[in-house]
């Protein structure tokens, strides 16, 4: 299976044999932008956008940046994996309750105007079973165990499981929910540990010889409980396309 191409209509599509999965869609809030996942050029300029316009509607906590830059961080790796099908992000500003403690030596200015940052990103990935460590066809009762346990570091982050892992039937079929917070080693030792909150859901396709990943991130923990209801609702509507199917989200889904 060759890399993916995102469409106009949110779908992103694999080259595949007959009978396998070759599309993938998914709803995608108005906030939300996908990025380029085979053009670095497309991707600097859009993370420069990004930048410009977060600074440009307000003046952002040190937090806050810090925070826009590891989920950019986050993107970018994404965006250079050849199984990711698509990446795509939000980012707002909020204004923070004067009653919260204050981060990092954080606060505003004179004049209150310093804003904290709500940023989130949505990736679609397809891993084959032997990626997954299977030699067996993958299945979500197979699946729940073996992602149950506890999970190692990744990428140098300390991985912890929030919630068990689950089985969750969804419209397009079952999948396995993993929700885990990555905690990073920090740039400097004089701050705080950057975490990131993770919404997963694994779905076997393809006679379980694949598996389609949906991996939701927000650096934004403390809202974390609200971003996870948010992801449940956008992944209640993806969707997975074979051969003549027709791609359109409001039709029954692929079985």
């Amino acid at each position: 299976m060759t890399n993916g191409t995102t469409h106009d209509d949110g779908t992103a599509a694999a080259t595949a044999t007959a009978g396998e999965v070759d599309t993938f869609g998914i709803g995608l809030p108005p906030q939300w932008v996908r990025f380029p996942l085979d053009d670095g050029r497309a991707f600097d300029d859009l993370v420069r956008q990004q930048r410009e316009r977060l600074v440009a509607e307000a003046q952002l906590t040190r937090t806050a940046s810090r925070r826009f830059e590891l989920l950019m961080h986050t993107v970018r790796a994404d965006c250079r994996r050849s199984n990711v099908r698509m990446v795509a992000t939000m980012t707002d500003t909020f204004e923070p309750d004067p009653d919260d403690p204050v981060l990092d030596g954080d606060g505003a200015d004179g004049d209150g105007s310093r804003r904290e940052l709500l940023s989130a990103a949505c990736t679609i990935a397809v891993l084959d079973r032997r990626e997954m460590g299977s030699d067996l066809p993958l299945t979500v009762s197979t699946m729940v165990v073996a992602l149950g346990r506890e999970p190692r570091a990744q990428d140098g982050a300390e991985v912890t499981n929030l919630e068990p892992a689950a089985i969750e039937q969804l419209p397009a079929g079952k999948a396995v929910k993993l929700v885990r917070l990555h905690t990073f080693e920090p740039p400097d030792p004089t701050v705080q540990r950057p975490k990131m909150f993770v919404q997963q859901f694994l779905m076997p396709i393809d006679d379980g010889e694949r598996a389609a990943v949906v991996s939701f991130a927000t650096p934004t923990v403390e809202h974390a409980r609200a971003l996870g209801e948010l992801f449940d609702a956008m992944m209640s509507t993806f969707r997975v396309f074979r051969g003549d199917d027709p791609t359109d989200p409001t039709r029954p889904a692929s079985t």
